[in-house]
């Protein structure tokens, strides 16, 4: 069962871990569970994630295994530099077809984990015209990953 012509739009998710900082579990700001279809995209545009401050892994939109995504227009900052660990995606899309653009995704987060702007596990994602910031102080870090 999933859900179709979905619209997740103008959110501003923050501030998670407020009064827990030092939280090491992982976080998924936006968890796509279901997939569109063709010409009936669930799509998710116009939302800020930002002050995400925590020492688990974290991903800011994270897409597994659905399809007819269409990522747009996010705002996407990933800075707490006091992160002690985890890894740090900011849009991670394991299949296709979906489409992410004009998206803006900054990460400096600290810890040693690894830090990725874009991480797609499918050649049919149609990525373009996204804002890409990556300057992390450790880790292995890569603007995109495929």
């Amino acid at each position: 069962f999933g859900s179709i012509n979905t619209v997740i739009e103008r959110n501003e998710i923050t501030n998670l871990f407020a009064m827990d900082q030092t939280n090491s579990n992982t976080c998924y700001a936006i968890y796509i569970q279901s997939s569109g279809s063709s010409n009936n995209e669930n799509i998710f545009r116009n939302n800020i994630i930002h002050d995400i401050n925590h020492n688990g892994a974290l991903y800011a939109i994270y897409s597994p295994g659905y399809t007819y995504s269409k990522i747009e227009h996010n705002t996407i900052s990933l800075d707490y530099a006091n992160a002690t660990g985890g890894v740090t995606r900011g849009i991670w899309v394991t299949s296709g077809p979906n489409t992410v653009l004009n998206n803006i995704v900054s990460i400096t987060r600290g810890g040693g984990g690894a830090k990725h702007c874009l991480y797609y596990q499918n050649t049919n994602i149609v990525s373009d015209f996204n804002v890409l910031y990556l300057n992390a102080p450790a880790g292995a870090n890569s603007i995109g990953y495929y």
